[in-house]
Protein backbone atom coordinates (compact mmCIF):
# COMPACT_ATOMS: atom_id res chain seq x y z
CA UNK A 1 0.00 0.00 0.00
CA UNK A 2 1.59 2.95 -1.02
CA UNK A 3 2.43 5.85 1.48
CA UNK A 4 -0.10 8.94 0.50
CA UNK A 5 -3.52 8.25 -1.86
CA UNK A 6 -6.58 9.81 -2.46
CA UNK A 7 -9.74 7.91 -2.61
CA UNK A 8 -10.76 8.64 -6.29
CA UNK A 9 -7.43 6.88 -7.11
CA UNK A 10 -7.71 3.74 -4.82
CA UNK A 11 -9.40 0.66 -6.52
CA UNK A 12 -12.49 -0.53 -5.33
CA UNK A 13 -14.66 -3.63 -5.12
CA UNK A 14 -18.45 -3.77 -5.20
CA UNK A 15 -19.85 -6.06 -2.39
CA UNK A 16 -23.92 -5.59 -3.78
CA UNK A 17 -24.93 -2.36 -3.07
CA UNK A 18 -21.71 -1.42 -1.05
CA UNK A 19 -18.29 0.34 -2.81
CA UNK A 20 -15.62 -0.34 -0.80
CA UNK A 21 -12.21 1.25 -1.32
CA UNK A 22 -9.03 0.67 1.32
CA UNK A 23 -5.93 2.71 2.87
CA UNK A 24 -4.21 0.80 5.54
CA UNK A 25 -0.83 0.43 7.07
CA UNK A 26 0.87 -1.98 9.93
CA UNK A 27 -1.61 -1.40 12.46
CA UNK A 28 -4.68 0.75 11.16
CA UNK A 29 -7.15 0.49 8.51
CA UNK A 30 -9.37 3.01 6.80
CA UNK A 31 -12.46 1.97 4.79
CA UNK A 32 -14.16 4.50 2.58
CA UNK A 33 -18.02 2.65 2.18
CA UNK A 34 -20.69 4.61 -0.73
CA UNK A 35 -23.89 2.60 0.43
CA UNK A 36 -26.66 2.77 -2.12
CA UNK A 37 -30.30 4.39 -0.69
CA UNK A 38 -32.41 1.71 1.66
CA UNK A 39 -29.91 -0.91 1.91
CA UNK A 40 -30.24 -3.03 4.71
CA UNK A 41 -27.25 -4.94 6.55
CA UNK A 42 -27.26 -7.70 8.64
CA UNK A 43 -25.63 -7.73 12.56
CA UNK A 44 -22.20 -8.38 12.25
CA UNK A 45 -19.51 -8.33 14.77
CA UNK A 46 -15.51 -8.54 14.28
CA UNK A 47 -13.06 -8.90 17.23
CA UNK A 48 -11.60 -5.59 15.73
CA UNK A 49 -12.67 -1.86 17.47
CA UNK A 50 -13.99 0.13 14.75
CA UNK A 51 -14.58 4.10 14.44
CA UNK A 52 -17.50 5.36 11.81
CA UNK A 53 -18.04 8.54 11.25
CA UNK A 54 -20.79 9.64 8.15
CA UNK A 55 -19.06 11.61 5.42
CA UNK A 56 -22.67 12.25 3.67
CA UNK A 57 -26.45 10.89 4.26
CA UNK A 58 -28.02 9.39 7.11
CA UNK A 59 -28.35 6.42 8.96
CA UNK A 60 -29.80 3.72 11.26
CA UNK A 61 -27.14 2.72 13.48
CA UNK A 62 -27.86 -0.36 16.01
CA UNK A 63 -25.35 -1.71 18.49
CA UNK A 64 -26.76 -4.64 20.09
CA UNK A 65 -30.27 -4.11 20.74
CA UNK A 66 -30.37 -0.08 20.67
CA UNK A 67 -30.76 1.53 17.42
CA UNK A 68 -30.24 5.88 16.94
CA UNK A 69 -29.93 7.81 13.84
CA UNK A 70 -26.74 9.32 12.59
CA UNK A 71 -26.20 11.96 10.08
CA UNK A 72 -23.53 13.60 8.26
CA UNK A 73 -20.71 14.55 10.25
CA UNK A 74 -22.04 12.08 13.18
CA UNK A 75 -19.14 9.64 14.94
CA UNK A 76 -20.03 6.15 16.39
CA UNK A 77 -17.41 3.70 18.39
CA UNK A 78 -18.51 -0.34 17.46
CA UNK A 79 -16.63 -1.97 20.66
CA UNK A 80 -14.66 -5.32 19.68
CA UNK A 81 -16.94 -8.36 19.51
CA UNK A 82 -20.43 -6.75 19.90
CA UNK A 83 -23.00 -6.95 16.97
CA UNK A 84 -23.93 -4.01 15.23
CA UNK A 85 -25.01 -2.86 11.72
CA UNK A 86 -26.03 0.70 9.55
CA UNK A 87 -28.72 0.87 7.66
CA UNK A 88 -29.04 3.51 4.99
CA UNK A 89 -32.15 5.38 6.03
CA UNK A 90 -31.71 8.39 2.74
CA UNK A 91 -32.86 8.77 -0.63
CA UNK A 92 -29.02 9.42 -1.57
CA UNK A 93 -25.80 7.79 -1.02
CA UNK A 94 -24.59 7.39 2.17
CA UNK A 95 -20.87 7.47 2.58
CA UNK A 96 -18.83 5.84 5.55
CA UNK A 97 -15.65 6.21 6.68
CA UNK A 98 -14.34 3.21 8.90
CA UNK A 99 -11.49 3.04 10.99
CA UNK A 100 -10.29 -0.09 12.49
CA UNK A 101 -7.53 -1.36 15.10
CA UNK A 102 -5.93 -3.65 13.57
CA UNK A 103 -6.24 -4.00 10.66
CA UNK A 104 -9.13 -6.20 9.00
CA UNK A 105 -7.13 -8.97 6.70
CA UNK A 106 -10.23 -10.51 5.80
CA UNK A 107 -10.82 -6.94 4.33
CA UNK A 108 -7.59 -7.24 2.50
CA UNK A 109 -6.89 -7.80 -1.55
Amino acid sequence: MERFANWAELPGEKLGAVERKLFYGKELMMVRNEVQPHTPQTPHSHPHAQMTMVLAGTCDVTIEDETFPLTTNGVVYFPPDVPHKVVNTGETTLILLDVFTSIREDFLP
